[in-house]
């Protein structure tokens, strides 16, 4: 498996430069130069103001934006995904850079950007997203400590197949995202029984809620499910206090908990 990281996003300009910075750090940490840092979070900018400005305001839609960022041997990878209406970007005319000023046109030079920054640009309309894959060479990429994409959120897999996802300290409205994505990230490797281990989780807020009750529907949906164990007074008492102990199985341990998913 490749080494991988992933961002979500809404589709508002405020937040472009966070995703600018997520592309920036991955490139860095998977052995990118600062000039191909430097390259990827330019073509990253450009893509997602598109996205937002042409796809998600222009039509009135409010969306997201999945970025992943992968170590790939000797190549770095990013794809953007999007929900906006199809739209394919090869085919917008090349910009005549000795053009006149009286000649200029205001758009077109985003693509532009992105086709002479990155190694290779790919597009496509599949699964109902629009797809952009963009593609840096250098030697050093993929020569990665195995542990890194999971340093925030472990996971491990029981004889059993169960899936096991550790977070620690709160769950907020600051770390929801990437706590959504390290989810998203084993549902889409194939994992739809996962149980969360909550004993190092301090602290849940509502965001923290919304994105485990986004994964039960997903994991659910293919016929697996999520399960928590070993929760702390203090969280399983938002639980509670919500509703949300008659959705979930609250285990006192992980494999109580597996054994539930394994039971349905």
């Amino acid at each position: 498996m490749p080494h991988e990281r992933r961002f979500i996003m809404q589709g508002e300009l405020a937040h472009v430069p966070e995703a600018c910075q997520f592309v920036r750090e991955s490139a860095r940490l998977f052995g990118l130069s600062e000039k191909q840092a430097d390259d990827c979070e330019l073509a990253t900018e450009e893509w997602c103001t598109n996205i937002i400005e042409h796809g998600y305001n222009k039509h009135g839609i409010q969306g997201r934006i999945e970025i992943v960022c992968q170590a790939l041997p000797s190549v770095f990878r990013i794809t953007i995904y999007d929900d906006s209406p199809p739209f394919d970007p090869t085919t917008l005319p090349v910009p005549d850079r000795n053009a006149p000023l009286k000649d200029r046109q205001p758009g077109g030079l985003g693509w532009f950007f992105i086709q002479e920054l990155m190694d290779t640009v790919q597009y496509e309309y599949r699964n109902g997203r629009n797809t952009l894959i963009m593609t840096q060479h250098n030697p050093n990429v993929g020569d990665l400590p195995q542990t890194e994409t999971q340093s925030a959120f472990p996971a491990r897999t029981l004889t059993s197949g169960v899936r096991v996802v550790t977070p620690s300290g709160r769950i907020d409205s600051t770390t929801g995202r990437q706590f959504e994505a390290a989810l998203n990230a084993q549902l889409e490797a194939g994992f739809n029984r996962i149980v969360v281990e909550m004993q190092a989780v301090t602290y849940i807020s509502s965001t923290g809620l919304k994105v485990l009750l986004g994964a039960q529907r997903r994991a659910q949906a293919h016929g697996g499910g999520i399960a928590l164990a070993s929760l702390t007074r203090r969280v399983r008492e938002v639980f509670e206090m919500s509703g949300f102990d008659t959705i979930f199985t609250l285990a006192n341990a992980t494999d109580e908990a597996a054994r539930a998913l394994e039971q349905g």
